[in-house]
């Protein structure tokens, strides 16, 4: 699995073969042929550099006149879902999560998935409690 690494200035000159990595919105087929993947514009997910703590796990990079766009394009209430994933090849990418809830088999208000901090936190301890420092 080939990784791309992100050289930071303070790190010296980048090699001159050296290309940054960009990732723009795409629409392609998944898996699920019948779902179409929308990458999220004006955000680039690195991962972290070699030196980082454990706790990092990568570095968002917004570009505010791509990403504003994509966001109001695509919020719903207010909300905009992204996940950060890995491709075949090795390579992070942010995918919009337009995931919504079949209201026709339940009732039932919908849970936080696992999600802590958030206004109905039902999970053990409070958010504090997971930051590493």
């Amino acid at each position: 699995m080939q990784t791309n690494k992100v050289i930071g200035l303070s790190e010296g000159s980048p090699p001159d073969n050296w290309k940054p990595t960009v990732y723009h919105v795409e629409r392609i087929k998944g898996e699920d042929m019948d779902k179409e993947k929308i990458f999220a514009n004006g955000m680039i997910f690195k991962e972290p550099r070699d030196e980082a703590p454990d706790f990092v796990k990568g570095t968002l990079s917004i570009k505010l006149e791509e990403f504003l766009p994509f966001l109001n394009q695509h919020q719903n209430n207010g909300w905009v879902n992204i996940d950060l994933k890995v491709s075949l090849g090795g390579k992070p990418y942010a995918e919009l999560n337009n995931w919504k809830p079949d209201s026709s088999k339940s009732s039932q208000p919908a849970s936080n998935n696992g999600v802590y901090g958030s206004a109905n936190d039902s999970g053990p301890g409070s958010f504090e409690d997971d930051i590493p420092f």
